[in-house]
């Protein structure tokens, strides 16, 4: 589940982003955003916890609020490659 948020946006916004998650019955969602979260929403989004992928050990963050200025600093959102997983088509 991706989400984007261009202006302003607010504690409110990303416990919105948990409820669509939980609606989709997605495991991970990504908030993009153009201003740095607060303090108030990173500690929101961890603790929702974390999601382990089957078949795997590694574990990923729920609900991870990724800024522009993290994307042109070569940081990525923690997503698990599904690229094996997926059918490939014909």
């Amino acid at each position: 589940m991706l989400e984007n948020k261009g202006g302003g946006y607010y504690l409110k916004d990303v416990k919105e982003l948990k409820s669509t998650i939980d609606a989709e019955d997605a495991p991970l969602g990504v908030l993009t955003v153009l201003k740095q979260p607060t303090q108030g929403m990173l500690s929101y989004a961890a603790s929702l916890g974390t999601w382990q992928m089957p078949g795997s050990l590694r574990k990923y963050p729920v609900l991870q609020i990724f800024t522009i200025e993290d994307f042109l600093n070569g940081i990525r959102p923690e997503l698990p490659d599904t690229s094996m997983t997926l059918k490939k088509a014909k």
